[in-house]
């Protein structure tokens, strides 16, 4: 039997929750990022054409330059025309995502890598009677692979630039489909120092 991606996300919640409690200082940081995402399958593409994505974060740095993060990916959702006949149809794809990555600071500059389990849920429905087959509601795990840097203006406040990439084939008929693919991202955040009490 398949694992369910939902136990994914437990491990991942109680290894935050470890992160937390074997830490006597934490760097928490709450961010957005906006921007471009690419679509891999050409047909997909073609039809439903690349779209915009938000992604709000929130960040904990419990040990030097190591970090782990959960965000939520949303804003995917276009309209087709499919079919001979130009059904009109809506495609949409959301996701949850647990990273751990590592940050390396130069005074006001880091660059960043990041690794983890995305969840993601992806739906498409058809407003036409006669072509009911070909909606979808399911969701697909994957790993997520990300990078970027952040320039620190002040303390308190920094700016992204992000590159990242989704894996995300899926077969929800008997041919496979290719929801994948690039982001480009920017946004901002704010970020403070925690420290617990003795």
């Amino acid at each position: 039997m398949k694992p369910s991606p939902w136990r994914k996300v437990g491990m991942a919640v109680i290894f935050l929750t470890l992160a937390y409690t074997t830490s006597d200082a934490l760097t928490i940081q709450a961010g957005a990022l906006f921007g471009l995402r690419k679509v891999n399958d050409l047909k997909v593409q073609a039809a439903y054409k690349d779209g915009n994505v938000y992604f709000p974060y929130l960040e904990v740095q419990p040990w030097k330059d190591l970090t782990f993060s959960i965000g939520y990916e949303g804003g995917y959702s276009e309209t087709a025309l499919l079919g001979p006949f130009q059904s009109k149809a809506d495609l949409s794809v959301t996701g949850l995502e647990f990273l751990v990555g590592y940050e390396y600071r130069i005074k006001r500059l880091a660059l960043f890598a990041k690794t983890g389990f995305g969840l993601y849920f992806y739906k498409q429905t058809v407003q036409d009677e006669y072509v009911k087959d070909y909606e979808v509601d399911r969701s697909q795990s994957t790993i997520i692979l990300k990078g970027g840097l952040k320039l620190y203006p002040w303390k308190f406040l920094f700016l992204a630039l992000e590159l990242k990439y989704v894996p995300l084939k899926v077969k929800p008929y008997d041919y496979e489909v290719d929801l994948g693919g690039m982001r480009y991202l920017v946004g901002f955040g704010v970020t403070f120092d925690y420290r617990k009490r003795p």
